[in-house]
């Protein structure tokens, strides 16, 4: 029978597999990596909880229920002394941790119908320029998604209810391809969806897959604290039994006498910067 996974045992695993990858003797680097991903997998489905600061100016706003996580509306820039930056910004803690723990993630979606991307590329580009800007500038922040609720082809033919001459209508055109061009190559993610209901799915995949493949970045300040002083006792919290089938039973609190088989002396070591990524 596998061994049972603890959260402990996972930061553990994980602060290992970082060390690994940095060592050019590292053979099979795609294994050590997969299991890097399966442990902060095991984290976000156990150990995590998630919500959503929605935009008081989101007019059609997802639902928990289409999105499957908490949402409450965004607060205030004299509240956080930050300007908002997308429609959607994801918050992250452990479950210990009291609610006032939360912290950015590092992803945040815009939410677009195609009329409204339509408006936001023809009339006011500029503006949405500088919200690129605020998400570039931010370092606790490092993807963003603009969701489309239409296909590309749907975006692009759509013209206002208004007479345009051909030559209007294929500057229209010209201008979204460039401006989707430019959008992308400024490292925000332009993505077509078919329907509302295919890009509230696709935030919640986007999201699940940002923390694992992400989890160096989302844990900075967790691992920079296990470097300076051990990982401790406040990450024994969650347990969890492996079954053959390799997935896992529904976490339960360990005994605070029962001693954990990882050893707190297992430090993350920094990456180093001439590591290729």
């Amino acid at each position: 029978m596998a061994a049972r996974i603890t959260l402990k045992s996972a930061l553990s695993d994980i602060i290992s597999g970082l060390s690994t990858l940095d060592e050019e003797s590292c053979e099979d680097r795609f294994k050590v990596r997969n299991k890097i991903w399966r442990r902060a997998g095991w984290i976000y489905e156990n150990a995590i909880d998630i919500r959503v600061e929605v935009a008081n100016n989101e007019k059609k706003k997802y639902t928990s229920k289409e999105i499957s996580f908490d949402t409450i509306p965004m607060r205030t820039k004299a509240e956080t002394g930050e300007r908002q930056t997308a429609d959607y910004v994801f918050y992250w803690k452990f479950k210990f941790e009291p609610e006032e723990a939360f912290r950015k993630m590092g992803i945040c979606f815009e939410r677009k119908e195609v009329k409204d991307f339509h408006g936001t590329i023809i009339q006011n580009y500029e503006r949405f320029d500088r919200e690129i800007d605020r998400f570039l500038q931010d370092p606790k922040t490092k993807m963003m998604l603009i969701l489309i609720e239409g296909s590309l082809q749907e975006t692009l033919a759509y013209i206002p209810p208004k007479i345009y001459s051909g030559d209007a209508v294929k500057g229209m055109i010209s201008s979204k391809l460039g401006a989707i061009a430019s959008i992308e190559a400024r490292g925000v993610h332009v993505c077509f969806k078919s329907s509302r209901t295919q890009a509230a799915n696709s935030m919640k995949k986007s999201v699940e897959h940002f923390w694992e493949k992400n989890i160096e970045f989302v844990l900075r300040n967790e691992l920079k604290e296990i470097e300076e002083h051990g990982i401790g006792t406040k990450y024994t919290e969650f347990i969890s039994v492996s079954r053959d089938d390799g997935t896992s039973a529904k976490p339960a609190k360990q005994p605070t006498k029962k001693r954990s088989n990882v050893k707190s002396g297992r430090t993350y070591r920094p990456r180093s910067s001439k590591t290729k990524k």
